[in-house]
């Protein structure tokens, strides 16, 4: 424990809020901070990558290279949490649309691909254990769009949300006063919660079983620096790139599923939801829910190989981005406005 540290048992968190838009000033920034307790750090130091030199020092020495675009790698994994999930999720996806289910207290949260993310501000609070001057100094990076993200659990285990980005600019400031929320977080199967899947031709038309034992979603923006973009010519703004849906689900077979499964596996395009339940209830009897949706997914494994005991079987899917809310996150707990600026 770090010597005069102002946050007692606290030696890490993160903060992250979303921006108006991109910022100039290394100061600047989002202003709504919503605060996790990461698993995992990842990055969070300015650096620059290398322009490959063509100098020769003599014939066989090629001469160093010169310092290319500026950018802050970042990346983190929390637990996904159902009242703290939805400032992460907004920036991952880039599109929110929300409805309310009863007025100031619960509504459902739906996010799914924008064709321009949105970009953050985090704060990276490492004094805790880094320093011991008292002075309690964050890492603040501006402009931070997420290049990666996956969300994946298993049975009698907490469901997890990484993500991975960059940032274009980065400064140390003076620690802020975090708070964190006391709502457990999703698992997938336990007495804490259950994960349904349901696979089938449509959403709305699906096949339910419960036996999902491990499932992870990986989406990835495949966000890169570039000056040309927003017309800042100072620090790199980021842009998206090339991306896809990918993911997989372990699952036993059952009577209900047996002839969805088979279709996929033979190449089908299939629809599939994964929701995530809570047992901890607000607002009377609503629970929390996290759902996974996916409108046209395609098997994207080999042959399935079988365990002789566990008619089981791991199926790899790519996603298809067949309208612009075919792929989607939900979210429903007790924030009843958009995650916004």
């Amino acid at each position: 424990m770090a010597i005069g540290d102002a946050h007692a048992g606290r030696n890490m968190y993160v903060g992250v809020a979303i921006q108006n838009g991109f910022a100039e000033a290394a100061g600047s920034g989002g202003t709504s901070v919503t605060y996790y307790e990461p698993d995992e750090v990842r990055g969070g130091i300015q650096e620059f990558t290398e322009i490959a030199s063509n100098r020769r020092m003599n014939t066989r020495f090629r001469g160093a290279g010169y310092i290319g675009t500026q950018s802050v790698p970042f990346g983190m994994t929390v637990e996904l949490n159902p009242m703290n999930a939805g400032t992460l999720l907004a920036l991952v996806m880039g599109t929110e649309s929300l409805t309310v289910l009863v007025t100031a207290q619960s509504a459902t949260h739906k996010f799914y691909p924008a064709e321009n993310l949105r970009y953050g501000t985090i704060w990276l609070y490492s004094a805790g254990a880094a320093d011991n001057s008292a002075t309690d100094n964050e890492h603040k990076i501006i402009n931070f769009k997420v290049t990666r993200a996956s969300i994946e659990g298993g049975i009698d285990d907490v469901v997890r949300l990484s993500i991975d980005g960059i940032g274009t600019d980065h400064s140390a400031v003076a620690a802020t006063s975090p708070s964190f929320t006391n709502v457990r977080p999703f698992f997938l199967n336990s007495v804490e919660g259950l994960g349904t899947l349901s696979i089938g031709s449509a959403i709305g038309s699906v096949s339910q079983f419960d036996e999902c034992r491990r499932m992870r979603m990986e989406i990835d923006n495949a966000v890169s620096p570039d000056q040309r973009i927003d017309n800042d010519a100072s620090a790199a703004s980021i842009r998206e790139g090339d991306s896809s849906i990918t993911g997989m689900f372990d699952c036993i077979y059952n009577g209900n599923t047996y002839a969805e499964i088979d279709a996929f596996t033979l190449g089908s395009d299939r629809a599939f939801t994964l929701s995530v339940n809570s047992t901890t209830a607000f607002y009377t009897s609503e629970v929390y829910n996290c759902t996974l949706g996916m409108e046209q997914a395609r098997y994207n494994g080999a042959n399935p190989s079988w365990d002789p005991d566990l008619l089981s079987i791991e199926l790899p899917y790519i996603g298809e981005l067949a309208s612009s809310a075919a792929v989607y996150i939900q979210i429903t707990n007790s924030d009843v406005v958009t995650y916004t600026y």
